[in-house]
């Protein structure tokens, strides 16, 4: 019974590295633009270039999936 156990582990650990290794070969998916990217999250592409150049911000998350980006005070 062990030996049937340790032969599946082995099939299904084969299978699982050797789709692993396929999809890190799959190319990089392309770079969404700022304007994309802005209106995917709800926000306007001028405060999401803002937001980008800070080093720290606050990111609120609405219920209805809407973003809303806040300074710290003191930067």
């Amino acid at each position: 019974m062990a030996a049937i156990l340790a032969g599946w582990l082995a099939i299904f650990s084969l299978r699982t590295l050797r789709r692993r290794s396929r999809t890190l070969q799959l190319p990089q998916p392309a770079l969404l633009e700022p304007a994309d990217q802005a209106h995917r999250a709800g926000l306007d592409e001028a405060e999401l270039i803002v937001a980008r150049d800070q080093r720290i911000v606050i990111v609120h998350i609405d219920a209805d999936g809407r973003h809303r980006i806040e300074t710290p005070r003191g930067q």
